[in-house]
Formats: C-alpha cells, structure tokens, sequence
C-alpha cells in the first residue's frame, strides 16, 4: 500500500542513470536520505522527471513530503516514488515546522539509524546495538576463538577507522530490481529476477563491495552494502560502473581517492559457516566522517586514565 512521508533531507545524490533493457533508454534516478525526530532515516528513489528537478540540488536540511510512495524491503526498509507520486519541498504547515524545529535544535547533530535496522538493535531498545557514546577498539572487536554460534544474533560495535584496502578488481556492485535490491540478469530484452520468479523493465547497478580497514590495533575485512558503497566512494554504483567500461584509469583513479579515508563505523558482527569452518563476518551497517572535535574528547579521557 502507497504511503505519504514527511521528512528532513540529510543527504541527496547526485544524479544518475539506469538503462531499460526493453528499449535501451536512459531512465534518470537519484537517492534521497530522510529523517524524523524519531531519529531513523530511510532512502527514498526518484524516478524521471522527479529526480531531475532542479531544486533538488543543495536541497540538504530542507523539509521534503512525498505522496504516493511505494514501500520495499531492501536493506529491511527502502521507499520509492512511482509516477502519481508527487514531491514538495518545503511544505507549510505545523508537522513540517516541528521537523524544521527539531533538525535545527537537534536533528543535525544525531545519531540516526537506518529505519530498516530499527528492529536489529542497531541504537534501538531490544539492547543489541552499540554501547552509546562508546567507541570500541578493533582488537576489542575482532573475535578469533570462541566464536559464537551462526544463529546468535549480530552483536554491533562502533570502531574509528581508515580504509586501507579496497580491491580494484572485485565485483563491487551488482544488478538488481531499484524496487527491492534483489538481483537480476539481462533475459529475453528485460531482467528477470529469480527470487522473485518474474520479469522487470528497469534495473541498476547496487553496491556490495570488501574493504580492509584498520586502527592503531589491528585490521579486518568488512563488507558493504548500497547506502555505504555510496558514502565511501563519493558516487553511485551506477556512476562508478560506467566509468569502470569507459575509462579504466579513472576508475583506479577514483577507487584510490576512497582509501586511506577515516570513519566512524558500526560494524555489525555475525559467525558464518564456509566449508565447515566457522569465521566471523563484519558488515558495515552505517558510517559517516569522523567528528574530530569528539574524537580528541575521546583519546584525551584515554590518556587521563593512564595517570590514574
């Protein structure tokens, strides 16, 4: 069932392009990053004209209503505009001056999470998310022995980190339904989804990518997903997979311009089971730039424990 959302913009893409299989025409997107003062966020696609419009540049920290959006389950929760969907930024009235009031007061400073994690623990109240306001070593994290039982839950830890390694000749993204993140594969002049037994018109290109990421302690590999992707190399999968086929150089140009960068991360940390043997498996589930000022808070009350 379609739903109307009301939210602040805390991030807005740039815009791409996904190629129709039946007719090979550009169909124009971008990704949208709402918030409430709930304090959850969740990624909404513009199609077509929509995505194009230009207003939708700069338009960070404005208030943004949308009807008629469609609801996924991609990444627990995604939404998407479909063509009766009308877009207004800026709307008047008192929920949208409330939104106005707690982004400015507060919004633009919190911690958000992803509305698909909500129910995961990630900062929610079932317990299992990250410690608050704690941050946590990878030598703290990164598990060797004992491992836990594949159908324990994810536990979640809040790591500061540089990416060290991302290799250029990983896959790093996929082909999949823009409704749901589901994979598909070019069939007959459309897409045809296995895990959905159907065929669809539109499909673009999602994230899932390994990097190595360190601290002062130690490394590890995490994996990415779409939302991730996007922050850590600075454009879409559908942008970095056309210049991967038409220029090469660039590519590795762009791919290098991502490592040796710093975040806070959540890695969610889960046992996985290959070929018999048990191995710990850490996916990013969100990150964004380091906040400094908050970082030198941090190490200083480290450094005060050592004269206590």
């Amino acid at each position: 069932m379609p739903v109307d959302i009301l939210g602040v913009v805390v991030s807005c893409g740039g815009l791409g392009t996904i190629k129709r299989k039946a007719d090979q025409t550009e169909l124009p997107r971008r990704d949208v990053t709402l918030a409430d003062s709930s304090g959850h966020s969740v990624v909404l696609t513009l199609w077509a004209d929509q995505a194009q419009r230009s207003d939708l540049d700069g338009c960070e920290g404005q208030v943004m209503q949308v009807t008629c959006v469609r609801v996924g389950d991609y990444n627990g929760c995604s939404l998407s505009a479909v063509t009766r969907s009308q877009v207004t930024l800026n709307p008047e009235g008192e929920a949208a001056d409330a939104l106005r009031q707690w982004w400015e007061s507060e919004g633009r400073d919190a911690t958000l999470t992803p509305l698909g994690q909500a129910t995961g623990g990630i900062g929610g109240a079932s317990g299992a998310g990250p410690r608050q306001n704690k941050l946590q070593f990878l030598q703290e994290v990164v598990a060797e022995d004992n491992l836990p039982s594949p159908d324990a839950k994810p536990t979640y830890h809040d790591v500061i980190v540089n990416v060290m390694q991302i290799k250029e000749d990983q896959t790093m993204y996929y082909l999949a339904n823009p409704d749901n993140g589901k994979k598909v594969e070019p069939r007959d002049g459309r897409y045809w989804c296995e895990a959905d037994s159907r065929f669809v018109d539109v499909a673009g290109n999602r994230y899932v990518l390994t990097a190595r990421v360190a601290d002062a302690t130690r490394e590890c590999y995490v994996n990415m997903f779409n939302e991730q992707g996007n922050q850590l190399m600075g454009s879409t999968a559908d942008e970095l997979a056309a210049l991967r086929n038409s220029d090469e150089a660039e590519f590795n140009k762009k791919v290098k311009a991502a490592k040796w960068t710093e975040w806070t991360m959540t890695l969610a940390a889960r046992s996985r089971e290959y070929n018999g043997e048990r191995r710990m498996r850490y996916t990013v589930a969100r990150m964004a730039p380091v906040d400094y000022a908050q970082a030198g808070i941090r190490l200083l009350q480290l450094i005060q424990q050592y004269g206590q």
